[in-house]
């Protein structure tokens, strides 16, 4: 009778299988987590950076709370706070609005195209 052939990647496998379990399990190693900086913002502006801030989105194209209080270091609230002040005035408009934001942009001109009447041909 013939041997029955053995799969040499079979020997490997439960080789490795061996030394596995022989193997002391080695603890867990614990990665250092780092703590973010806080930033604080400015809660309260006076008239003078109120219009810088308000000159400076005439400016942009996009406006959202989230750039404005990132280039001018004060909170969110406070940037949808001046955002709505300029819309009040006319000068921005609202883009889109969900209960996620709001996106800002400029205002513009809405010119009616007149009809043009051409002569009747007689």
């Amino acid at each position: 009778m013939a041997a029955k052939k053995v799969d040499p990647k079979a020997q490997k496998k439960t080789a490795g299988a061996k030394v596995k379990a022989t193997k002391k399990k080695e603890p867990k190693k614990w990665v250092k987590t780092t703590v973010k900086e806080t930033t604080m913002r400015n809660v309260i502006i006076n008239e003078e950076s109120f219009n810088k801030i308000k000159k400076e989105v005439l400016g942009m194209t996009v406006i959202s709370p989230s750039n404005i209080s990132t280039k001018n270091n004060i909170t969110v609230s406070l940037a949808k706070r001046i955002l709505s002040a300029i819309v009040k005035t006319g000068e921005i408009e609202v883009i889109a609005h969900s209960s996620f934001g709001s996106i800002y942009g400029k205002k513009e001109a809405k010119v009616i195209a007149e009809e043009v009447v051409e002569p009747a041909q007689a």
